[in-house]
C-alpha cells in the first residue's frame, strides 16, 4: 500500500530519469554530427 506522497515522489524520479536519458541521447546525436563534420573536413583536405 503506497500513500499518495510516495507515488508523487516516484513520478518525480521517473521524470528526472527520463530527462537524463534524453540528455544522453541528444549528446550521442550531437557527437555523431560532430564526428561526421570532422570526417567531411578530413575528406576535403585529401
Amino acid at each position: 500500500f503506497k500513500t499518495r506522497k510516495d507515488n508523487s515522489s516516484q513520478k518525480e524520479v521517473e521524470r528526472v530519469e527520463a530527462i537524463e536519458i534524453k540528455k544522453v541521447e541528444n549528446g550521442k546525436k550531437n557527437n555523431q554530427k560532430i564526428n561526421y563534420s570532422r570526417k567531411v573536413e578530413i575528406e576535403k583536405k585529401k
